[in-house]
């Protein structure tokens, strides 16, 4: 079945996947402005416009918050500007100090995460969002998995690993730990690039070199968006790190760097996104009692 062109819908309080000719050729956008669902009093499927659109406008679906490196093999085409972009972490594969992980393997695991071992390493994908998991593909599975490898023995005895599916976070040193493996993951993962950010961002620029929607272009897309995925990991440990060893709030309130990134929020993805991580990880470890 060509799953890429389905709508999973409700009908009749069940859960269903639909085929729905002509509304599969709605083109994506993030900023759609279209809803659909299953409508049980009409029996059909619906959809609804929410917002004014121009006469003659292009009604328009999204495919979802998918990185360029899954909507170029799904769908053959890139998003030039995709804040969804994803990088996959090659993770080691159990504790480093050898401590049997009970539910290791649900920690990383979500409907659409990656799941995937070598042998050699566990593969996560994870966007800039360390807060979003499951259908948003962000990195909580990249961060609770990470925890678990990273605990040490008395760590592992103060929590109920029993039955969790995500583990929050443990301890500022445990986190130090965390955002130090990820950044040197994401270091080893560039090194194995022939080209660099940077100069993928320069051939994108000329148009002439890589014309828009060509084949060649989408591919430097895809790229270039894993490549900033590893550089955001490796920039938000090296901000973090330091935040995690302030020791209270205050002082983290105080910090020049968390000054910084309150402004810069509101207009740069990063750093909305860092925020987000400083408010939901950093700051409560610094409010508890586990340094």
């Amino acid at each position: 079945m060509p799953s890429h062109r389905t709508f999973g819908c409700t009908e009749g309080g069940t859960a269903e996947t639909m085929m729905v000719p002509l509304a599969d050729m709605a083109n994506h956008d993030f900023n759609r402005p279209t809803r659909w669902d299953y409508n049980d009093k009409k029996s059909g499927f619906t959809v609804r416009v929410v917002r004014a659109v121009g006469s003659n406008a292009m009604l328009t679906d999204t495919y979802g918050n998918k990185g360029n490196d899954s909507f170029l093999p799904v769908y053959g085409f890139c998003v030039e500007s995709n804040n969804w972009n994803q990088a996959r972490f090659a993770m080691p594969l159990a504790n480093v100090y050898g401590l049997e992980i009970p539910n290791l393997r649900r920690l990383h695991v979500s409907k659409c995460a990656y799941d995937y071992n070598d042998g050699k390493h566990k593969y996560i994908d994870a966007s800039c969002d360390t807060q979003a998991s499951g259908s948003s593909r962000g990195g909580k599975e990249l961060f609770s998995y990470t925890r678990a490898i990273l605990l040490t023995a008395n760590e592992l005895q103060s929590l109920n690993m029993e039955g969790k599916s995500h583990l929050s976070p443990v301890s500022a040193s445990n986190e130090r730990k965390v955002l130090k493996l990820i950044e040197e993951v994401s270091t080893r993962a560039l090194k194995r690039f022939s080209t660099t950010y940077e100069e993928d961002s320069e051939i994108l620029k000329d148009e002439k070199r890589a014309p828009r929607y060509s084949w060649y272009r989408n591919a430097i897309l895809a790229r270039s968006g894993e490549k900033s995925t590893f550089i955001a990991y490796q920039n938000l440990a090296k901000i973090m790190i330091p935040l995690l060893q302030c020791g209270s709030v205050m002082k983290l309130k105080s910090h020049p760097e968390y000054k910084k990134l309150l402004q810069a929020s509101k207009k740069e993805n990063f750093s909305y996104h860092a925020v987000r991580y400083i408010e939901n990880v950093v700051e409560p470890l610094l409010s508890s009692d586990k340094p």
